[in-house]
């Protein structure tokens, strides 16, 4: 596996960035949005995505924290800045910020920094501290229910689409500029060797939910729309949303940090074995949440996470220099699956456990979690794509 990303990156790239995903957003917005409100999000989309696309560049990165001079204060400006920025939209927006449990809003854009320069500081080795951190950088996507009425600043979701966006900043600047992790990915790039790969993954997994999913009948084809303009629109915001609102973040949760995170504690433990047997605890919990569904299929999680073990145990066998990536991959994929509980489908978890390890496959490729999120998104806006419902 090879990481084919380049580091060099700078603020005018992640402005263009910003800019056409700001006129995507206008694009699949401005019919069901009025034009105060419109011109209301335009600034703060601008400035949102600008800072979502850069704070993961280890140059920038870098110049952050060479500002901040290990000063705490100035490593909380950011996400202090982030809330003010959120308040002040609503406020704009008519609404009320301080209103529900919004208040704790900036306890959880500082707590992962306050732990990382608190509890571990610029120590590189990867302790179980960092399991810790990486929960407090998630906590504010997870938790949060921001009630304000909105449809920006892509097209649909409310509100939370901009404090998630806020949330994966805070994520991002947290473990990238606060922490000094390597290889989290969240930096944008162009490449044809990556999107290759991206396609690659996608279109055999693909293949695979065909030859599953129709057989077993959570899939069923059903056509499609005629081709029209309005059509096209909303194609492009279930795309948007699909990759902003889900893929991206967890892509950057599941690739980003815990498969990173475990990959390099593993190389660093230099005992892969133990992981590897470690993980035949998860076996019991695949066949736990398969027999308490009510699906005929009840034995499917099991046999994707036996069969995902044994794959990476031939896989170590056959290359001693990836055992860590490999083994690293076997955990998170079955849980990225399990993770899927709440579906209640036996198929839809065993696939989503063969899907975790094609995102992590592309992560470790290509070193980029947005090239992840990508067949992430295609694979999840695949069925509606060539007219396949999703039966779950």
């Amino acid at each position: 596996m090879e990481w084919i990303m380049t580091t060099s990156y700078r603020i005018p790239a992640a402005f263009r960035l910003s800019g056409l995903v700001t006129l995507m957003m206008l694009l699949v917005a401005w019919q069901k949005n009025t034009s105060f409100a419109l011109a209301l999000a335009v600034p703060f989309s601008l400035i949102a995505y600008a800072l979502y696309f850069s704070l993961g560049s280890t140059t920038i990165a870098s110049d952050v924290r060479q500002w901040c001079q290990g000063k705490l204060l100035r490593y909380l400006a950011l996400p202090l800045l982030l809330v003010a920025l959120l308040y002040l939209y609503v406020a704009l927006g008519g609404g009320k910020p301080f209103t529900g449990n919004s208040w704790r809003i900036p306890l959880l854009f500082c707590a992962p920094v306050l732990f990382y320069r608190w509890m571990i500081g610029s120590n590189a080795a990867i302790t179980w501290k960092d399991a810790v951190g990486a929960v407090l950088c998630i906590l504010p996507y997870v938790l949060h229910d921001y009630p304000f009425d909105s449809k920006l600043p892509f097209g649909g979701g409310g509100i939370e689409t901009l404090y998630l966006t806020l949330a994966i900043i805070v994520a991002v600047y947290s473990v990238v500029v606060v922490r000094q992790m390597d290889r989290v990915g969240f930096v944008p790039f162009a490449s044809l060797d990556a999107l290759k790969i991206t396609l690659k993954g996608w279109a055999i997994f693909f293949v695979l939910v065909m030859a599953i999913g129709l057989p077993s009948g959570i899939m069923k084809w059903v056509g499609h729309d005629p081709i029209t303009p309005a059509v096209l629109i909303s194609g492009l915001a279930l795309f948007l949303r699909t990759f902003f609102g889900t893929a991206l973040p967890e892509e950057l949760i599941f690739r980003g940090l815990f498969l990173n995170l475990l990959q390099q504690r593993i190389k660093q433990t230099g005992n892969w074995r133990r992981y590897l047997y470690g993980a035949v605890l998860l076996l019991p919990l695949a066949a736990v949440a398969g027999y308490t569904t009510e699906d005929k299929t009840q034995w499917f999680p099991l046999l994707c996470a036996a069969l995902l073990w044994a794959f990476t145990f031939w896989l170590n066998r056959r290359d001693a220099e990836q055992t860590s990536a490999y083994t690293a991959l076997l955990i998170v994929s079955t849980l990225f699956g399990l993770a899927h509980y709440h579906v209640h489908s036996t198929i839809f978890m065993g696939l989503a456990m063969a899907a975790g390890w094609t995102y992590g496959h592309v992560y470790y490729k290509t070193g980029s979690v947005f090239y992840s999120a990508l067949c992430h998104t295609l694979v999840n806006v695949a069925p509606a794509l060539f007219g396949f419902a999703l039966v779950r």
